[in-house]
């Protein structure tokens, strides 16, 4: 009996040890909190993860909370044995376990730490090529609308007739291009001419940007809207071959009409010359001829007022 008695007291005694272990594990448990989320707040994964890194990071933390759990518990049991406490043998295998459970959580962490490091350091890759990415795109949109540009300049150009007529006659550098060449290129500024707001701008403008866009990628289908079975493909070859023509680029070459044109403009302008030379040359002589004969003249008459003179000294003595 006295047995008894003393196994129920070592019993009751267990209990209390274990319940005022759990106690103070209680007080203790919010700092140990407090002071893991503050050692891990400056590894967390950014709110902008892809959801299955979230998730893999909330297996691995709730991984790393348990075993912490047991460690703590297992830390109780220890403080209790180190009391006096008799311990079962369910919890003399737990605690024998101690130094697993502190090896297996301190991977976990070190394992959550990385894991987080590797998916911040893949967020930052992704963005830097999103941004590389975007800025392809730009350049891309860049280079689509320089050539827009270009084949809205070369319509404008072919509205001024000297242009059309030195692609015409082949002259001051510009490729052959023959009346129906010109025509198709009218035909399709026709159908990307700016329209009018209204109605039916969101279709207008829709076609109008299937035409660009067709043209640009050099699409190996007929223009719809012209009278002529012509592709895009062909058009757009047609542009090419008209911006790389030395016409744009070399300095002007005058054609044959213009040479023949100045020729004549200066044969004109030598004969106004000789013509005016031959004026003021004869205008020179009349003058040097009237100077002759009036010096003539004067000669003369001082020639006759001497002969007086003298004869009328003569008749006087």
């Amino acid at each position: 009996m006295p047995i008894a008695q003393s196994s129920t007291k070592t019993h009751v005694s267990t209990k209390n040890v274990h319940k005022k272990a759990e106690a103070e594990s209680e007080q203790v448990k919010p700092v140990e909190q407090q002071q893991q989320g503050s050692s891990n707040a400056g590894t967390r994964t950014p709110p902008d993860q892809p959801e299955f890194i979230k998730q893999t990071l909330i297996i691995i933390e709730k991984k790393a909370r348990n075993l912490d759990k047991r460690r703590q518990k297992l830390e109780e049991y220890k403080a209790s044995e180190r009391k006096g406490a008799v311990l079962n043998e369910d919890q003399l295998l737990a605690v024998s376990k101690y130094e697993e459970v502190l090896r297996t959580l301190e991977l976990s962490r070190e394992l959550e730490k990385q894991f987080i490091a590797l998916a911040n350091d893949t967020m930052k890759q992704q963005k830097k090529q999103a941004k590389k990415d975007q800025i392809e795109k730009e350049e891309q949109l860049k280079e689509k609308l320089k050539e827009t540009y270009k084949y809205f300049t070369v319509l404008e150009k072919f509205a001024d007739d000297v242009v059309r007529n030195h692609f015409l006659e082949e002259a001051n550098g510009a490729i052959k291009l023959s009346q129906s060449d010109l025509e198709l290129l009218d035909a399709f500024d026709k159908l990307v001419a700016p329209g009018e707001l209204g109605a039916k701008y969101e279709s207008c403008s829709g076609e109008y940007a299937d035409h660009l866009f067709n043209l640009m990628e050099g699409k190996n289908k007929p223009i719809q809207s012209l009278a002529t079975q012509t592709t895009y493909a062909e058009l757009k070859k047609l542009f090419d071959s008209i911006m790389a023509a030395p016409y744009w680029t070399d300095s002007p070459k005058k054609s044959e009409t213009e040479v023949e044109q100045e020729r004549g403009g200066e044969q004109v302008i030598e004969q106004e010359q000789q013509q005016l030379a031959g004026e003021v040359l004869s205008s020179g002589v009349e003058n040097l001829q009237l100077n002759e004969q009036q010096q003539q003249i004067e000669n003369e008459q001082g020639s006759k007022m001497k002969y007086s003179k003298n004869h009328f000294k003569n008749g006087r003595y």
